[in-house]
Parts: C-alpha cells; sequence; structure tokens
C-alpha cells in the first residue's frame, strides 16, 4: 500500500472512479421520481432522524453556523437543518434530485438555503467554508470517499465537522442494481484512515440496528489539531 503508483495504473484508477461516479449520476437522473421508493427499501429518513438531530444538536453550533449538506435528496434533512441554521448550502450532482430539495425548502418557505449543482470538488472551487458538512446516507454512492474526505478537510473551518450517516457492510447486493449504490456499505476502519489521512480528528459514533440486516453507523469527524 505504501508503494508509489505510476502515472499510467493512476490514469487508469482515475478513469474507472470516474465510469463509477457517471453510473451513480446515471441511476439518480433515471429514478429521481422513485428515489423515496428506492430509499425504502434499505431505510427510511424518519426511521433514524431523531438520533441523527440529537448529535447534530451534541455538537453545540449555533444558529448562525454554516452547513453544508451533500447530496440531500428530497431534501428532508435540508429543512430540519434549515429550522435550525441561517446559513445552508445543499450540493448535489444530480439537476433533477437538485430540483426536488428546491421544491421541498420552498414548500416550507426557506430563504436561507443555497442549493449549487456539483460535488465536493466544485464546492472547493467555489471557496465554500463550513462549519459543518453533512453526507446522509451519500458516501455508498460516491466513487472515491477518500478523495471527498480530503476535499471536505479543505472545506471545514478550524473546529469544524464532519458527520457522515452510512451503512455498515452488509452482503445484499441487489442494492447495487435497485438502488445504485457503488459500496456495499463502508467499513468503520475506512471511515477512519480517510479521516485521519485527511488530517481530520476521529470524534463520536453511534451505532443502529434497523430492519432487513441493515445498520446504520453515525460517525463525527473534527477538524483541528490534536491538542483542540
Amino acid at each position: 500500500d505504501e508503494l508509489p503508483i505510476d502515472q499510467g495504473q493512476e490514469r487508469k484508477i482515475r478513469q474507472i472512479q470516474l465510469e463509477r461516479s457517471q453510473l451513480s449520476l446515471n441511476f439518480f437522473n433515471r429514478n429521481a421520481n422513485k428515489f423515496r421508493e428506492k430509499q425504502g427499501l434499505i431505510v427510511a429518513h424518519d426511521e433514524y432522524s431523531s438520533v441523527l438531530l440529537d448529535v447534530i444538536n451534541s455538537l453545540g453550533l449555533t444558529e448562525d453556523a454554516t452547513v453544508l449538506e451533500v447530496g440531500p435528496g428530497e431534501g428532508h434533512l435540508l429543512v430540519e437543518l434549515a429550522d435550525r441554521f441561517k446559513d445552508i448550502t445543499g450540493l448535489d450532482n444530480s439537476v433533477d434530485m437538485l430540483e426536488r430539495s428546491r421544491a421541498a425548502v420552498t414548500e416550507t418557505g426557506h430563504d436561507q438555503v443555497t442549493l449549487i449543482h456539483g460535488d465536493t470538488s466544485v464546492a472547493r472551487g467555489q471557496n465554500i467554508s463550513s462549519d459543518l458538512i453533512i453526507f446522509e446516507m451519500v458516501m455508498h454512492h460516491i466513487s472515491s470517499p477518500a478523495r471527498t474526505f480530503q476535499d471536505c478537510a479543505a472545506l471545514l473551518k478550524p473546529g469544524g465537522y464532519l458527520l457522515v450517516v452510512e451503512l455498515a457492510p452488509h452482503d445484499q447486493e441487489w442494492v447495487r442494481e435497485a438502488c445504485g449504490d457503488l459500496w456495499l456499505g463502508i467499513e468503520k476502519q475506512d471511515l477512519d484512515r480517510w479521516a485521519l489521512d485527511a488530517g481530520l480528528l476521529i470524534d463520536q459514533g453511534s451505532y443502529l440496528q434497523l430492519r432487513n440486516g441493515f445498520q446504520i453507523q453515525i460517525r463525527v469527524f473534527k477538524q483541528g489539531t490534536p491538542d483542540a
């Protein structure tokens, strides 16, 4: 693992990651109007939202905190965040899903939500700076989570938090086709390694056992130094 990768292999790896990203994007473009149904095959937001909001509240952020949600889907969490914070950004690489988020925040009358088409690299290009970045059931759709962690470390303010809601590893192969998943859950050790490699600190974590053998992990990582 410590051996350098030659440029030819690096290009091939990057091409595979791009192809996987496109497969995920194509899935959401095709299934935007069925998102809730597809997600419900695994777990619905309402089944763990109270625990997630408790974790967010425990971070001690003020209402003036800047919050970025990556992959807001139909906007359920985005609306809940807008009830608590004044400066919210939703980031999604699917135009169709972004429009569904827009409809949700418009319907609830929240005008402090900014929606951006793109991924974390686009956010870096716009010099976005956040106190809290949230990935809710999104990381298993990303072709290169390690690179995403690097982006998040650059996007976080000092003392800021990265909150990841993700499936624990499972063997349900059907989710690849039915839900567009690239990863069958993600190992705790992988999340920790990507975070540490990006210079983030490991913070709190909790685990919820859900139906059909799926387990959700809620992990928090922090931007800062070991003395912080």
